[in-house]
């Protein structure tokens, strides 16, 4: 990928994008949009999958998808790559690259180590936290 394509990727991210939770293990980063074509460029670039998201009973109502990536070593390597050229969504990526980086297999097997789980919970709050308080101008 080219510095371009970098920049772009990671400012339509920025803009249209979002980062989430996934589940109650795990964190997830999408895009939706009503045009296919550049979510099918995420995906053949940085992996994830594709969803209908909006299927419109109105005729003059666009369909929409939404790309989708939940792979805790997909996601570690997509943020890192737009990280630097987040504006928006920089403090939030961080938040979720350093949680990836410290507890690499968080999530994996049956039983889920209490301290790793109280990290995972506190993340959490910390990315809701820092939604709200931008939502409603706290900051």
């Amino acid at each position: 990928m080219n510095k371009n394509d970098l920049l772009y990727s990671a400012g339509f991210f920025d803009g249209e994008g979002c980062i989430t939770t996934s589940g109650n293990s795990g964190f997830r980063a999408c895009v939706s949009n009503t045009e296919k074509e550049i979510l099918t460029y995420f995906l053949k670039t940085f992996g994830g999958h594709i969803n209908d998201q909006h299927l419109p009973s109105n005729p003059n109502h666009n369909m929409a998808w939404k790309w989708v990536i939940v792979r805790k070593s997909e996601l570690l390597t997509f943020l890192k790559l737009v990280y630097p050229h987040l504006k928006l969504k920089k403090e939030q990526a961080g938040i979720v690259i350093n949680f990836l980086t410290n507890y690499p297999n968080y999530g994996f097997g049956k039983r889920i180590p209490t301290q790793q789980k109280l990290k995972y919970n506190s993340t959490k709050e910390q990315l809701r936290k820092l939604k709200l308080d931008k939502h409603f101008n706290r900051s």
